[in-house]
């Protein structure tokens, strides 16, 4: 087919297929400008991409649900797809050179102009440098993500990112807001060697003010987000959601959209959102402490809110304030499942 298909330029298969039956179609058809496979069966064998694919601007692989770790060759691929704008790869695995934690080595996507980078269940690799061009990040890695903060605050202040309005982090161990600062808003220092950032990035990563001291963007020139997500993180006194949504470039009234699920935020938590993200239309506080007391304040102080995503909140135990926000005007999806007790806050009557 890949053969007799001269013309065809965009190709979407779903249905079971071995990766080196992948690299192979693409072997015969170098000119598809977008390739999906969907149902990729799980491997031991690298990746071999053997010829050079200068049209390929959209790839997406995606291994069977519930398998995992094909390595899809990083390296060779960014080699031989060096147009590639959109990136999806899920339930793959990279296998970069082992990097000690005290070197300033790093892995990357620099060398491609990627406009969207997906890297779901991906398996034990770090946040990885991200390209200039960069408007959307998901990085959702297989397991709880356990590698060094000095690690992802180093690939943070590698990345340039002027146009990023999309940022979706999930299961982030050493998720801070001196990682969201140096992803956002702090640059490399001009003509300084990877020695000296990475003694930079060690130092902002203790000290405050070594991270004030580190150059500043200029915000007039770059994006605010409009779609962040932070999940399944245990958060503490230097990580609560008010540092988080202090950071100029998340709390604006462009932020529309907002994911905080498996986070055991409570109603005290959330009331710094209205005042960071007052235009928000879309919420999503799914397994968090949140109570209908709390979903009621944020419902009457969020005046754009359109949806609401409440599944297994185990502090609201009744419909009451699922009601009340439909009055209001937002649709709710929710799933209370068993009744449990409420987590210190407080049952009110919804007129």
């Amino acid at each position: 087919m890949a053969q007799c298909a001269r013309n065809l330029q965009k190709f979407i298969y779903d249905a079971d297929v071995t990766f080196s039956t992948v690299t192979r179609f693409l072997e015969f058809r170098p000119t598809l400008v977008h390739a999906e496979f969907t149902q990729i069966m799980p491997s031991t064998l690298s990746a071999q991409w053997s010829v050079p694919l200068p049209a390929l601007k959209v790839l997406i692989l995606r291994v069977q649900t519930g398998q995992r770790g094909n390595d899809y060759n990083h390296g060779e691929l960014l080699t031989k797809a060096p147009n590639l704008e959109v990136l999806e790869l899920k339930g793959m695995k990279s296998v970069p050179p082992l990097l000690p934690t005290n070197t300033p080595e790093s892995w990357d996507f620099t060398s491609v102009p990627l406009k969207e980078l997906r890297l779901v269940h991906y398996l034990n690799v770090d946040v990885p440098v991200l390209p200039t061009l960069v408007r959307e990040f998901v990085y959702h890695p297989l397991n709880f993500h356990t590698g060094t903060p000095e690690r992802i605050n180093f690939h943070a202040l590698q990345s340039d990112l002027p146009n990023i309005t999309t940022l979706r982090l999930h299961g982030l161990m050493y998720l801070s807001s001196t990682f969201l600062t140096l992803l956002l808003m702090k640059r490399r220092p001009e003509g300084a060697s990877e020695a000296d950032v990475w003694m930079a990035v060690a130092n902002a990563s203790r000290s405050l003010e070594a991270l004030d001291r580190l150059p500043n963007i200029d915000v007039s020139e770059y994006t605010a987000l409009t779609a962040l997500a932070l999940e399944d993180y245990l958060p503490d006194e230097e990580t609560s959601l008010q540092t988080f949504l202090s950071v100029p470039r998340i709390g604006t009234p462009a932020l529309k959209s907002l994911s905080l699920s498996k986070i055991p935020f409570g109603d005290d938590d959330l009331e710094c959102v209205p005042a960071l993200a007052p235009g928000l239309t879309d919420l999503v506080l799914s397994r968090t402490a949140v109570t209908g007391y709390g979903v009621k304040r944020l419902v009457d102080k969020l005046e754009s809110l359109r949806t609401l995503e409440l599944e297994h909140c185990e502090g609201i135990t009744s419909t009451d304030v699922i009601e009340y926000a439909r009055r209001k005007g937002v649709r709710v999806k929710y799933n209370l499942g068993r009744p449990a007790p409420l987590l210190g806050g407080r049952r009110v009557r919804m007129g």
